[in-house]
């Protein structure tokens, strides 16, 4: 809202002249339009944390103000219509077109907006684009990477020189999954210490299980996870060293470790309250999904038809589709 708030200071300075009915016209205008912009960033925020964790609810006025922005689009500053087109990819996530127009947007009205308000909304595309990807829709992996790269270049990551250990795994989760692993790797060495908080050491851990898993050195790796699981302190650290162990365990064979794993990870997601419908039904598909692949006879085309079909149902999509379809495919032409 930076450019709203030099067309106020621009209104306070009032000309020789100027009359003072006009003067509170475009004072009252500008109020109307911070609200309109304050009410969609807030409910963006909201959007995203209702997709996270439980019990969240909606701002007051959401749906009134929403729909006024909606009417007046065309008529609306730059700023609003960027918030509003980042509300309504959110919304509409199953649709590529809406997400490209709010990225498109972003991008062109950049420097209408301060610096924690562009991070924000470079955050929601993010967290757009990489439900998308968990749930193995389109070329999502590359979108994400992009937008992190964007990210790094205008310095909306850190904060006073620390960077989020959600950032941080999430960068190194997608750059090592694209085999980038040099820029990772420079990425990791540049970045690691300043990982903010307690989470330092369990970042650390996690990001290399990460780059031990793609290069497939899984005995390193399940080393990595496990530790993180000894002392983490973020319960999507921790869901997610499950998610990596349970692919460790049927990529070398440990069907009865996976069995295991799979059922006390079902017990905790199950147990879990702060987590949102949304995403404990994600992971409980991904486990139910891989339990089905390890059960089923190997060569049994018509079982393995059907569990790729219901990976890729749009209903009952979960985490992790991607790499389940990919060992699906193997067991099928093997």
């Amino acid at each position: 809202m930076r450019c709203l708030a030099e067309q106020m200071h621009q209104f306070q300075l009032r000309g020789p002249g100027r009359p003072a009915r006009e003067l509170l016209w475009e004072v009252g205008e500008y109020e109307m339009y911070s609200f309109l912009a304050r009410m969609l960033r807030y409910h963006n925020a909201a959007l995203h944390h209702q997709r996270m964790f439980a019990g969240q609810s909606r701002p007051n006025f959401a749906d009134e103000v929403i729909g006024y922005v909606e009417k007046h689009l065309e008529e609306l500053p730059p700023v609003i219509q960027t918030y509003f087109h980042c509300h309504r990819s959110c919304c509409q996530a199953a649709d590529a077109g809406l997400f490209q127009i709010a990225r498109d947007h972003l991008c062109r009205h950049q420097t209408g907006f301060s610096r924690i308000e562009s991070s924000e909304l470079h955050v929601s595309l993010l967290n757009h684009a990489a439900r998308q990807l968990n749930q193995g829709a389109g070329n999502w992996l590359q979108v994400v990477y992009e937008l992190y790269q964007e990210m790094l270049e205008l310095g909306l990551l850190e904060e006073q020189e620390r960077i989020s250990p959600w950032h941080f795994k999430n960068i190194v989760n997608v750059g090592a999954r694209l085999g980038e692993v040099a820029w990772t790797t420079h990425f990791m060495a540049q970045w690691e210490d300043a990982v903010a908080g307690d989470y330092c050491h369990n970042a650390r851990n996690f990001v290399q299980g990460i780059l031990h898993f793609h290069q497939q050195e899984f005995e390193a790796a399940a080393m990595c996870f496990h530790a993180v699981l000894s002392d983490y302190k973020d319960v999507f650290y921790g869901i997610d060293a499950r998610g990596y162990l349970l692919q460790i365990h049927y990529e070398t064979g440990n069907m009865r470790g996976l069995e295991a794993l799979a059922h006390s990870f079902r017990m905790y997601l199950n147990r879990n309250e702060t987590l949102s419908e949304e995403h404990r039904l994600g992971h409980l598909l991904f486990i139910n999904h891989l339990s089905r692949l390890i059960s089923m006879p190997l060569h049994d085309q018509n079982r393995l038809q059907s569990l790729r079909s219901d990976v890729l149902s749009k209903a009952t999509r979960g985490m992790g589709s991607r790499w389940l379809l990919a060992k699906i495919d193997e067991r099928r032409h093997s």
